[in-house]
């Protein structure tokens, strides 16, 4: 990383892209991405940061009921 820190996983990583939105992205322990915020990108980083904390730190759609297909 540039500031000389190592990552440690799993993490959240909140990036900038190359069309100026911010993103963020779930790796696990394996360094896989997991979870992405969809593509759908945001404006400001603080929201990028905000919306990956809501939904992966505090799981705030942890009541969302899992679909499963029929076998």
């Amino acid at each position: 990383m540039a500031d000389g820190q190592s990552k440690t996983y799993p993490c959240i990583e909140v990036y900038l892209r190359t069309d100026r939105k911010w993103a963020w992205r779930l790796r696990a322990g394996n360094e896989q991405i997991i979870a992405t915020d969809g593509g759908q990108g945001y404006d400001n980083k603080s929201d990028a940061v905000n919306m990956a904390d809501r939904i992966i730190r505090k799981c705030e759609f942890s009541d969302v009921e899992i679909w499963r297909p029929k076998d």
